[in-house]
């Protein structure tokens, strides 16, 4: 789990607390600080690490999501790692539910989310199931939900960790991976409640996420996932939404991509 200065300290405790709470605990848990953080939000640390003995790495300065994450990987012993997001609330029986996937050696896996906002109202995410469905769909979004995703330690130090891509960061690694041949699975079940507020749209709109969309489909280019004609199109399309404004992306993401 990766943490950062503007952090929600509430929401940052549910998501601590959820991960305890599970019916099949972690065997590690390790909290990146990307930079220094607030004052409430070092309270909030301190308090928990205290009741729950989870590790933490403090990085000098915010790297952001890719760099944090490498850096926390290089500390990462187990054989798998589960990711987790720190406003977003794990399922009593998140982890259990993904041993029996690890129990059959695969290498890639995730499920659905349910996205909440601030006025309470839930949509759940949906992703793919299959190997071949997510291969497929990878051409157009991305096919796994970052926040519910397990994967091998060894494969993905291999690949190199999670590329520079702001914002799609997990994107760009998901095509690097299925470049391979992997044995990849999404449940088709929810394990992750996520928020999903305001300032995710702002978040994803405008020339950077353009440039972030350009680098993505260079990469499946580059790894055989697509072809040419189909990244222009898509890339056309991306480039034309994201410069709308985020009321409107808003409203694509809520009632067209769910």
């Amino acid at each position: 789990m990766s943490v950062y200065d503007k952090a929600d300290p509430r929401l940052f405790e549910k998501a601590i607390h959820s991960i305890y709470s599970n019916t099949l605990l972690p065997d590690e848990v390790l909290v990146i600080l990307d930079g220094p953080v607030n004052e409430n939000l070092q309270v909030t640390i301190k308090n928990l690490k205290e009741k729950y003995k989870f590790e933490s790495l403090a990085l000098d300065k915010n790297l952001g999501l890719a760099k944090a994450l490498n850096q926390g990987l290089s500390k990462i012993n187990t054989d798998y790692v589960v990711r987790a997001d720190s406003d977003d609330i794990n399922l009593s029986h998140r982890f259990e539910t993904l041993s029996h996937l690890m129990s059959e050696n695969y290498d890639l896996f995730g499920s659905y989310i349910e996205e909440f906002d601030d006025r309470h109202r839930k949509r759940i995410k949906k992703v793919p199931i299959t190997k071949d469905s997510i291969k497929k769909y990878i051409c157009f979004r991305n096919p796994f939900n970052h926040m519910t995703i397990c994967f091998k330690t060894k494969l993905v130090k291999e690949a190199g960790g999670y590329p520079i891509v702001d914002l799609k960061e997990d994107y760009a690694l998901w095509i690097k991976l299925l470049g391979k041949q992997l044995k990849v699975k999404n449940i088709n079940k929810v394990l992750v409640e996520v928020f999903a507020g305001e300032e995710m749209y702002l978040r994803r709109r405008g020339f950077k996420s353009i440039k972030s969309e350009f680098k993505i489909q260079k990469l499946l280019l580059e790894n055989n996932l697509s072809n040419y004609s189909k990244s222009i199109i898509i890339l056309t399309i991306r480039s034309f939404i994201l410069l709308m404004p985020a009321k409107f992306i808003k409203l694509i993401y809520s009632y067209f991509l769910r």
